[in-house]
Formats: structure tokens, C-alpha cells, sequence
């Protein structure tokens, strides 16, 4: 689901499953089979892109622009929406999606006009206006979810390894302490010895 975020449901299917082992309402057999069927989806979604002919980034991107009911002929169209709108936003130059695009108010609406653009370009005719502008919003809380997320793993990693230098600092500075500790417990004991005889 890192890699999809289209994918919550498997997420969903196997909390649910996890639910009902726990609370008692099936049987190790039934759990067992309701198990094995989620592990085999899950198989199939994870090759669902290369039967696709598509990219994961191109499939996550596809599976938040498709409706319902589309055609074959519509469903080639909107899969080449997805890959021109990846190709737009990240490899064209100039990039739209730079660094911290999604902090300036100006590179948003630059973003947001690229998504428009490809999608009223690219996608069938189909789409009416309701759900073309439906999909360009979704794809573009779709990527500004992911900047930002990837601007907090990034903070965190930040932190996490400030945290470990911290922490290394701390396990030397303990082991000077420690040795000088006992330096000193024996130099307590020796003068104790000392003065007693």
C-alpha cells in the first residue's frame, strides 16, 4: 500500500479478518481459507501492473482517474491519461513538481493547472465536467498528500537520525562515566582501606 494508495481496501479486508479471528466468530478453518483468499488478491494486485502495461506510480494514478463503466477504447485512453500526467508533472521540463511545490501558492496552481490541462486533453469524452473536475481534484489531493507525507518522512528521518547520533553521543559519554565510576569506587575503597589499617 506504500506503493498504492488506491489499495486501501486490501488494508480494510484484512483488519476485518484479523477482527473476526480475534473476537472468536470463526473457525481456525474459516479464518484459515478467508486468509488465503486475501493472500492470493493480493498476489494478483501486485502483478495487476505489469499485466496493465503501466508503471505502479501510472496504475495508482489510473486507478484514482477511472469510472465506472468505461469501454475498452476508454479504459486505453484514461491509462494514457495517467502516463502523460505522470510524464507531465515530473519529467517535462521545466518540472512542475519541484521540491516544496506544494508550500508556494503559486507552484500549487501551477500543479493544478498541468493536472487540468492533461486530463481535459487526455481523458474520453465520456468524462463530463462533474466528474473531469472530480478526478482533477482527487489527483491533486493525491499528490499534495504525498508531497507533504514525504516532507514528514523526511523530517522524521531527520529527527530519527539526529536521535541515533544523540543516542550513540550519550552510550560513549555513559562509558566514560561508567569507567570513571569505577575508577573512583575503587579510589573510595583503596582510601577506605587506608585509613582504616
Amino acid at each position: 500500500m506504500e506503493r498504492n494508495t488506491t489499495r486501501t481496501s486490501f488494508a480494510q479486508k484484512l483488519q476485518e479478518i484479523i477482527d473476526r479471528y480475534n473476537s472468536g466468530n470463526a473457525s481456525n478453518e474459516s479464518y484459515f481459507d478467508d486468509l488465503m483468499d486475501f493472500v492470493e488478491k493480493m498476489r494478483e494486485e501486485e502483478m495487476r501492473a505489469a499485466r496493465e502495461g503501466m508503471t505502479e506510480a501510472e496504475l495508482e494514478i489510473f486507478d484514482l482517474i477511472k469510472k465506472e463503466n468505461l469501454t475498452k477504447d476508454e479504459e486505453q485512453k484514461v491509462k494514457l491519461a495517467a502516463k502523460n500526467l505522470l510524464h507531465k508533472l515530473k519529467d517535462d521540463k521545466p518540472t512542475v513538481l519541484i521540491t516544496d511545490w506544494y508550500k508556494d501558492t503559486q507552484t500549487r496552481f501551477q500543479v493544478q493547472a498541468a493536472i487540468k490541462k492533461v486530463l481535459n486533453d487526455t481523458l474520453p469524452q465520456s468524462y463530463d465536467r462533474a466528474v473531469y473536475s472530480n478526478k482533477c481534484d482527487i489527483v491533486f489531493d493525491h499528490f499534495l498528500m504525498m508531497a507533504q507525507k514525504q516532507n514528514s518522512s523526511a523530517h522524521i528521518l531527520l529527527n530519527l537520525n539526529l536521535l541515533l547520533n544523540i543516542s550513540v553521543v550519550c552510550n560513549q559519554f555513559e562509558g566514560v562515566l561508567l569507567a570513571s565510576s569505577n575508577s573512583l569506587q575503587s579510589c573510595g575503597f583503596f582510601c577506605a582501606f587506608w585509613f582504616s589499617a
